[in-house]
Formats: C-alpha cells, sequence, structure tokens
C-alpha cells in the first residue's frame, strides 16, 4: 500500500535527528505455492524524531503492523531501507541489533501479550534485564505501574484485569527500561469507548517531549491526538 502523510519526510542524510527513518521501504509477500505476489507496502517514507507522536491509520488489511513490524526491525522490507539513529539497520546483525532494540524500544503488540500465570507486577518486571531481576528492581516496576496508573493492581493476574488495564500493564513494561522509542499497535482495538478513552489518556500522557512514538491506530479520538498522521491506502 503507498501512504499519505501530513508534512514531508526528509531523506537519513537531511534528518540527523531522526530515531527512525523508512525510506522507499516496500513488503511483498510470496506464496509458497508460487501464486500471485501480494503487495502490502509500496515505496514508503517515515521519519520520526523525538518528542512527536507518529499514528499510522488505515483500514483493516492496509499494512499498518506489518508497518510497524518493519520499523522495529522485527521483519525486513523487500525493498528500500530501514535506519536507526542515523544507522542502516542493515549494519546492525544479530546481537547488536537485538541489544539495541531491548534497551532503546518499548514494543507494545495489540494482544498485549501478557503472561496468564504472572502478576501485572511480574509481567512488567520481564523486560528488565536479569541484573536488575531482583528485589530492588520492585520498586522501579511499581514506579512504571504508577505511571499508567495502575500501582494498586500490581499483585493481580491478568484476568482479574479488565481489557484496558491489561492494555496499559503492556505500556508499563514497555517503559520499563525507558526506551528512547514507543511502537504501539492497535491500543484500543476491541476496547469499548470509555475504555478506550482512558487508554487515549494514558498514552498521550506518557509523552515527555523526549521519547519517539509509533503508533497504528483506526481510532479517531487518538489520531486527534498525534502531531502528525501518515494514512496507508
Amino acid at each position: 500500500m503507498t501512504a499519505s502523510v501530513a508534512s514531508p519526510v526528509a531523506s537519513p542524510a537531511s534528518s540527523p535527528a531522526a530515531v527512525i527513518e523508512l525510506v522507499g521501504v516496500g513488503m511483498t509477500f510470496r506464496p509458497p505455492d508460487g501464486g500471485e505476489p501480494i503487495i502490502v507496502l509500496e515505496d514508503i517514507d517515515l521519519s520520526l524524531v523525538p518528542g512527536e507522536l507518529l499514528a499510522v491509520a488505515g483500514r483493516s488489511g492496509s499494512g499498518k503492523t506489518t508497518l510497524l513490524d518493519i520499523a522495529s526491525g522485527l521483519c525486513r522490507p523487500t525493498s528500500g531501507g530501514v535506519w536507526w539513529f542515523g544507522r542502516p539497520l542493515r549494519e546492525l546483525a544479530g546481537e547488536a541489533e537485538d541489544r539495541l532494540r531491548r534497551t532503546r524500544f518499548g514494543i507494545v503488540f495489540q494482544s498485549g501479550g501478557l503472561i496468564a500465570s504472572l502478576t501485572a507486577a511480574e509481567n512488567v518486571a520481564l523486560a528488565l534485564p536479569s541484573t536488575r531481576r531482583s528485589a530492588d528492581a520492585r520498586g522501579h516496576v511499581l514506579d512504571c505501574l504508577d505511571q499508567v496508573g495502575l500501582a494498586a493492581r500490581a499483585n493481580h493476574l491478568p484476568r482479574q484485569l479488565s481489557g484496558g488495564e491489561q492494555q496499559r500493564v503492556a505500556f508499563a513494561r514497555a517503559l520499563c527500561n525507558d526506551p528512547a522509542i514507543l511502537i504501539v499497535d492497535e491500543p484500543t482495538a476491541n476496547l469499548d469507548r470509555r475504555t478506550a478513552d482512558s487508554v487515549i489518556e494514558v498514552l498521550l500522557a506518557l509523552m515527555d517531549g523526549t521519547r519517539a512514538m509509533l503508533v497504528a491506530s483506526h481510532d479517531q479520538h487518538l489520531l486527534v491526538g498525534a502531531r502528525r498522521t501518515m494514512t496507508l491506502d
């Protein structure tokens, strides 16, 4: 899919402050049975700088999740390039890429991805490096939960939380390493309007002037709070 953007996107050479840039990115899936290739994304340019929230809009199936996966390095595009902090992603192979994603990125998947047998605090603590998973780290975990208004539910299991609360726990986990980039996929999907609005309120409150945020959503209530909106069509 192609994209339209509310403001111009510069190239890596002219945007040294960008934390993520995609230039000419395309993604084509080729069926294993040799059928007709499926073009999901085509010639996408994107530039994300610190302190801004860029929302990716578009109908279901337009490629929003695929675009976020490419931006976060979870899959490689079939054309074009991706830059993290001014450096081509293709130069960050293996462990170096994983380390940078683990320490600089916070990722919230559409499903939330909480582990059912762990409490809210234990789910958040999973994002900590093994060297910090100790008693003295609990205060930090509670601080992260407090940022999303759930410190009082730290010892509750996911099944004891509402859908909106589970999503906020996922936010807290993504914040645990104080990431420079927060990538969020459809945070209000399958939530009622009141709950969705509370999740949007928390998400917008996480904008601290330095953290870059890339959010995929079709929720107009969220899109109006974004600094820029990219629409896949």
